[in-house]
């Protein structure tokens, strides 16, 4: 409530843009001229998909904790702690290296931290080493929230700001129903296959991001 008195205090100062209204028509053709024509967008998409798939077993980290190393319920607080120190940590050193050296190097550490997670989640061998899943998990969620959606409008123009980010949580909204489709997975083939899984995911976006997308600071023209 205290945060709500204060948003509401806020004057947003109108667009130097002249917004028209569009009808719903306008808007797809729009949307479908610019993923027809915007490779580094596709691009990006694509990526994007894939990185959002990479996170979507997130939840079940603690759990297949507690289920390999036979821990008590109370080590979700453990957890739950590692998140949220390593998230103030990285909210403040990976804003930093945003506002330094661009949005994309942090979606390259986004899909590495996502896939630095599932690995660990296998192949660790005691408590202490899971313990990073949770620090890598924390990374990759934090860096998506500073970056996924800057980087999009660095790729655009002002005016097309709302219909870049419309596309974007459009087409990989479905993307995070594969949380659902690894949990059906999970009884079938257990937890290290599902977390593999993520992991090329994750590797997948890692190379489409650094060989096709280009980051927009960069641009020439």
């Amino acid at each position: 409530m205290v945060s709500f008195y204060f948003l509401i205090q806020i004057s947003e100062q109108p667009s130097s843009i002249n917004h028209e209204l569009e009808k719903p028509v306008s808007f797809l053709l729009d949307a479908k001229r610019i993923i027809n024509s915007n490779t580094n967008f596709r691009y990006f998409l694509l990526a994007d998909a894939l990185a959002i798939m990479s996170i979507s077993v997130a939840s079940f980290y603690s759990v297949y904790a507690i289920e390999k190393f036979d821990l008590p319920a109370s080590y979700a607080g453990t957890f739950t702690a590692i998140v949220m120190i390593t998230n103030v940590i990285a909210n403040i050193g990976f804003g930093v290296v945003a506002d330094t050296y661009g949005h994309k190097i942090n979606l390259l550490i986004f899909v590495f931290c996502s896939g630095a997670a599932a690995l660990l989640a296998v192949l660790s061998s005691n408590i202490l080493m899971y313990g990073f899943v949770f620090f890598f998990l924390a990374c990759s969620l934090q860096v998506q929230v500073i970056s996924r959606l800057p980087f999009i409008a660095e790729m655009c123009k002002e005016n097309e700001r709302p219909l870049f980010v419309g596309i974007t949580n459009t087409l990989t909204a479905p993307t995070m129903l594969i949380g659902l489709l690894f949990g059906w997975f999970v009884p079938k083939v257990g937890y290290a296959s599902v977390f593999m899984m993520t992991a090329i995911l994750a590797v997948s976006s890692f190379f489409i991001l650094l060989k096709f997308v280009e980051e927009p600071r960069r641009r020439t023209n």
